[in-house]
């Protein structure tokens, strides 16, 4: 509950936002005027401060990229990135607070407009909302806008063999040589750019990645002495390298690093080349794949890829239909003669599409299992035209199929004993 009180002349209202109180001046000799000023401010929380709410969309976006240069995070370029597209939207110089849902929707709907993905644009909003939090935490601004949710669209693209053939044909070096590591260990592009090395032991097969240096912040290691092409990779590079006095694993003329900028072209113009719509991460995903159909423990291979969940992991296990086709054999080995006697017993009673289909499965199951099928046929046609009641001549003959099955099974069985 605020108060009012006398500064001289003139009325003061003190009153509490947050737990945190505020004195500001009424501006006014009139104490009915001056109340009325404070039930105002009261019930209008982001209209209370004098000093709140000042903030600009140039100082959230600002904070955000001191944040996150203090602690450190290597994805702070992308930041920058994303102030400079907010900032062209909404103006540097716009108060933080006057911005609804209404503005975030309608920046939406201009982004997509103009080709982004959903994908770019949830991460620009994001960069946005973490502004508001520290701006909230800094009692900068009273208030935070609701932000649209937006779902982006999972990419399924993946690397098969004779694409990556194909790519590897098309890339100039070092980002051929970089696709065939990407493809056999999944590791991030920015983890492969980074590889110096002193990461690398050429002479026992050992390639590690060091703490602090990840996405996740934690190390790996991994032996390329069961990968041969791979060591042989390592070793051809390293030959040329130590020739130059050159640190990198992955470097480009004049011994300068390979860039991500560096990559993205030449990436590009080969996928155009080729026709294909993949992206550099697609080599991560295609590895986990790899992994999966290789029967590799999926622990061990969230430590080759440097997953911290299994959720992630999981999402990129992508199946394909070629991948589904030795599971519906084995399914059609199962239980195929059984749906075959069903469709078998379709056709003796008449159905004009299952005797199509009865005949297609018989021819697949054998001479011996296509006359058997034929000869039920035969017989419940006969007693067909003998009974009069159709539902007592399909449970005739279904009861015939179902005890020639049992005796021929039986039969089977006594041959089959010593």
């Amino acid at each position: 509950m605020g108060m009012l009180y006398l500064r001289g002349k003139t009325w003061w209202a003190k009153y509490y936002i947050a737990g945190h109180p505020v004195r500001r001046s009424c501006k006014t000799e009139k104490e009915t005027v001056a109340r009325k000023l404070l039930r105002h401010w009261e019930g209008n929380p982001h209209l209370a401060l004098p000093t709140m709410d000042r903030v600009t969309v140039a100082g959230l976006l600002d904070a955000v990229v001191a944040d996150q240069e203090a602690q450190g995070r290597r994805s702070v370029h992308h930041t920058r990135r994303h102030k400079a597209d907010l900032c062209a939207y909404f103006t540097a110089e716009r108060k933080a607070v006057s911005l609804s849902r209404a503005d975030l929707d309608a920046y939406v709907v201009q982004r997509l407009g103009h080709g982004v993905s959903r994908g770019t644009i949830g991460r620009e909003l994001a960069v946005l909302r973490r502004g508001f939090r520290l701006a909230i935490e800094n009692n900068l601004v009273s208030r935070v806008p609701a932000f649209p949710t937006l779902k982006a669209g999972v990419r399924t693209g993946f690397v098969d063999e004779e694409t990556y053939r194909r790519l590897h044909a098309a890339l100039p070096d070092p980002y051929n040589d970089l696709l065939t590591v990407g493809f056999a260990l999944g590791w991030r592009r920015g983890e492969l750019l980074g590889l110096r090395w002193d990461q690398v032991d050429v002479a026992h097969g050992v390639a590690r990645l060091e703490p602090g240096t990840t996405k996740t912040g934690e190390g790996r290691e991994v032996y390329l002495g069961e990968f041969p092409a791979l060591l042989d990779l390592f070793r051809r590079r390293h030959a040329a390298a130590r020739a130059l006095g050159i640190p990198w694993v992955f470097w480009r003329k004049r011994g300068r690093p390979a860039t991500e900028s560096a990559l993205r072209h030449a990436w590009k113009k080969a996928k155009t080349a080729l026709g294909l719509t993949l992206v550099p991460h697609d080599l991560r995903r295609s590895a986990v794949r790899n992994l999966e159909r290789a029967g590799v423990p999926r622990s061990v291979s969230m430590k080759i890829t440097g997953h911290a969940s299994e959720s992630i992991f999981r999402r990129y296990a992508i199946t394909t239909p070629a991948d589904t086709r030795p599971a519906l054999a084995k399914v059609a080995a199962l239980i195929g003669y059984t749906l075959g006697m069903a469709e078998t017993v379709r056709a003796a009673l008449g159905e004009p599409d299952a005797q199509v289909a009865a005949g297609t499965v018989a021819g697949t199951r054998g001479g011996r299992v296509a006359s058997h099928d034929a000869h039920l046929r035969e017989n419940a046609g006969g007693r067909r035209c003998q009974a009069s009641d159709p539902a007592e001549a399909a449970s005739t003959q279904f009861s015939e199929v179902t005890s020639e099955t049992e005796s021929e099974g039986g039969e089977q069985t006594e041959g089959n004993e010593p």
